[in-house]
């Protein structure tokens, strides 16, 4: 991808750390919308179209990330 943007870290709570890369690449945005993640996805929830041997580390981010 070659981003050359900076990773931000929120400190939340003891010792927890999060981390936030964020793109503004309409591609990568069409493409996100290809595969069928949907903005503000809390309010909807359609097929997503991931493959096989991406989809565990998908998961673990769609529920567990905050977008």
């Amino acid at each position: 991808m070659k981003a050359q943007q900076k990773i931000g870290i929120k400190h939340s709570g003891r010792k927890k750390k999060s981390y936030r890369l964020q793109i503004g690449s309409q591609k990568i945005c069409k493409d996100l919308l290809t595969l069928g993640i949907r903005p503000r996805k809390t309010f909807t929830l359609d097929t997503i179209n991931v493959p096989e041997e991406y989809f565990s580390d998908f998961l673990r981010r769609f529920f567990d990330g905050d977008g």
